[in-house]
């Protein structure tokens, strides 16, 4: 499957609703969507979904997401569900051409 680029604006909380992570009032996030650790496995799997436009909140539970462990330096406990509230920006090659 040919590798594609996605764009979107996210936030990211925990069930309790604490904002942990966020792109809204940054710059927007790029990442190849097939990468092997381009993202959790449940984001991949929603982004998947999504038309671009599209503003989608995902519950990730922590089957797919970091399961029993917590990524090195973040803030997110082991076995966290995660919310994703994700707006797809746009979707494109690696080459910059926009699908």
């Amino acid at each position: 499957e040919k590798e594609n680029v996605v764009t979107i604006h996210y936030q990211a909380s925990f069930i309790n609703g604490e904002v942990y992570d966020s792109s809204i009032e940054k710059e927007p996030v790029s990442f190849p969507l097939n990468a092997p650790r381009g993202t959790i496995k449940g984001l991949h799997e929603g982004i998947e979904l999504m038309s671009i436009g599209d503003q989608y909140k995902f519950y990730i539970p922590a089957k797919l997401a970091y399961g029993n462990s917590s990524p090195e330096g973040s803030p997110i406990p082991a076995g966290s569900t995660l919310i994703f509230v994700v707006e797809l920006i746009s979707l494109s090659t690696f080459d910059g051409t926009q699908l």
